[in-house]
């Protein structure tokens, strides 16, 4: 299953699509207890959108049984920020501790 949600880095919207496994989706559990699923988070590099070849494997993962958040960099596709195409190393990491966190 996926959806579109969002994160805030440095007052900037990254937009995120967040993939979950079809048993996470349908409420399906084990036991009890919460069931949690193991996370990745991925986004591209040199100035590439989350939608650029990054959904195959968000969607393989999650048939795997992971939980997958795709995002774009500020300035970068669907999230926030002016100039748009703006790349900055210093920055991204901050988002990626922020997409992380």
């Amino acid at each position: 299953m996926q959806r579109r949600t969002s994160f805030e880095s440095k007052g900037l919207k990254c937009s995120v699509s967040f993939y979950t496994p079809d048993k996470a989706a349908s409420g399906d559990r084990c036991d009890r207890r919460r069931h949690r699923y193991p996370a990745i988070v991925m986004a591209h590099g040199i100035g590439l959108t989350k939608e650029m070849g990054l959904p195959q494997f968000a969607e393989f993962f999650a048939q795997a049984g992971f939980v997958v958040s795709l995002f774009d960099y500020r300035y970068i596709g669907a999230s926030e920020g002016e100039p748009r195409g703006q790349m900055l190393p210093t920055e991204q990491h901050e988002d990626f501790r922020n997409a992380i966190t």
